[in-house]
This record gives structure tokens, C-alpha cells and sequence, in this order.
């Protein structure tokens, strides 16, 4: 897990120094319980992972002093993206946490015909509210990947972009080919999932893929929660690049 988490624009190598300031220095201070002469884990957004020995801490100014030490392993940047028929408002953070925890290249939220119009009302959809759900999966997940977040509010935009450089791949629970399968044919290919709605796609949607020749799978698992389904359908793509 990275302690904190930074996006700024450093020659990051063992040696420089860090300064922490209002909300990050309350953090170290009062939740990680941190002292001059400690070490703590900081990751930075699109960048590398690090080691940074806690320097100073001045209370009145509200600021700590880190200077990096070692750098860390972290996971490859992801090669996948994921889009979701957008969901309701109370699962769109855990959506967002999930799928940024594991690794993912780019997050869609996209408009169906089941998709209720009020959800897109709710302040959860808004884009600063999206990065931090995707910064504390980050955290979670002890990397610097920050996803690109995009929402899509017509469904045709969503169908007809044309600057993908992704092989796209609808899940749907109809379908007669599984993930696995698909998976088999150039596996290293990047691609982008798409999961529906609740109650899944109508049938004029998924004739909109199949016109665009998009792939449609299936999990071959019960009915999932979209957070689920889409941390589920990223591990089988990471673990299967990786055999």
C-alpha cells in the first residue's frame, strides 16, 4: 500500500527531497503516528514507486520533509481499459476503487437505455470525485497508475469511437464464447471490456456491437455485481499475459 500518493513534476532519484503539506502532513502525522527518522512508502501518479525517510516535521507550518531513498517494484503500467454502462450512484466508488486497485488504462462510464437518468445527477459522476475513488485505489493497490477516467452521456458516442487502438470485447451472459477463449487469440493485444447495465444490454445495443464487429464473451460465472465482474474479467486478462 503507498502512504501517500503525489502528482508532481520531479527528477525523482535517490537523494531529493519531498515536502508533504497540509492534508498529506496531517496524514503522516496523525494517522501513520510518523517521527523524524521513519520510512514510508510514496508513490507517484504515472511515474514509480519509492522509499522516503520522514526528515521534518514542522507542526506550525503544517509541512514534512521526505527524501526519497530507494525505489520500489511496482506492477507494469496496464495495458487494458474497462467500460461500464454507468452504474447506480452508491457503487460507482467502489466500481472506481476496484478496477484502479487491480490496474486498468482508461475507466469509461457510458449511458444505456437501462441505465437511469438520474444517475448521472449524482455528484459521485463528477470527474474530481472519480480521481480520488481511482487515487485511493491506487493507494490501495501500491501503484502509480492513475486510470484516464472518461463519461460518456450518449450511448452512440460511446458505440461509435473511432480513435480506439484496443480490441473491444462486450461481456454479456448470452454469449456462446468465453473470456478464456477470446483470450487465446493474441492475448498480449490490449483491450477494452464492456460490461452493461443491471438487467444487461437490449438487443438493439448488442446488434450495435455485432454491426462494429465487436467481440461479445461471457464470464461462464453466475450473475455478478458490476464491481465483480469487472475486477474479475481484469485478473483473467493480467493472469493469462502472464503465463
Amino acid at each position: 500500500m503507498n502512504n501517500f500518493l503525489l502528482d508532481v513534476a520531479l527528477d525523482l532519484k535517490a537523494g531529493v527531497t519531498v515536502v508533504l503539506e497540509s492534508v498529506q502532513h496531517v496524514h503522516l502525522v496523525n494517522v501513520l503516528k510518523s517521527k523524524e527518522g521513519d520510512v514510508v512508502k510514496v508513490g507517484f501518479v504515472g511515474k514509480s514507486v519509492w522509499l522516503a525517510r520522514v526528515d521534518s516535521i514542522n507542526p506550525s507550518l503544517q509541512q514534512s520533509f521526505l527524501t526519497l531513498q530507494q525505489k520500489r517494484a511496482c506492477p507494469p503500467r496496464p495495458v487494458h481499459s474497462i467500460a461500464i454502462a454507468l452504474p447506480r450512484p452508491k457503487a460507482i466508488r467502489r466500481v472506481v476503487e476496484s478496477v484502479s486497485t487491480l490496474g486498468v488504462k482508461k475507466l469509461t462510464f457510458f449511458n444505456a437505455w437501462r441505465v437511469e437518468k438520474s444517475y448521472w445527477q449524482s455528484a459521485k459522476t463528477e470527474l474530481k470525485n472519480l480521481l480520488g475513488y481511482a487515487e485511493d485505489g491506487l493507494r490501495q493497490g501500491g501503484h502509480p497508475w492513475l486510470p484516464q477516467i472518461h463519461l460518456k452521456r450518449f450511448f452512440s458516442d460511446f458505440l461509435n469511437e473511432s480513435d480506439l487502438k484496443h480490441r473491444r470485447v462486450v461481456l454479456t451472459p448470452s454469449a456462446k464464447v468465453s473470456v478464456l477463449d477470446e483470450l487465446q487469440h493474441n492475448c498480449n493485444e490490449p483491450r477494452e471490456y464492456i460490461l452493461g447495465p443491471e438487467g444487461g444490454f437490449i438487443e438493439n445495443e448488442l446488434e450495435g456491437f455485432k454491426k462494429l464487429k465487436v467481440s461479445l464473451c461471457s464470464l461462464n460465472m453466475p450473475i455478478l455485481k458490476t464491481e465483480t465482474a469487472a475486477t474479475a474479467v481484469l485478473t483473467l486478462s493480467y493472469n493469462h499475459k502472464s503465463k
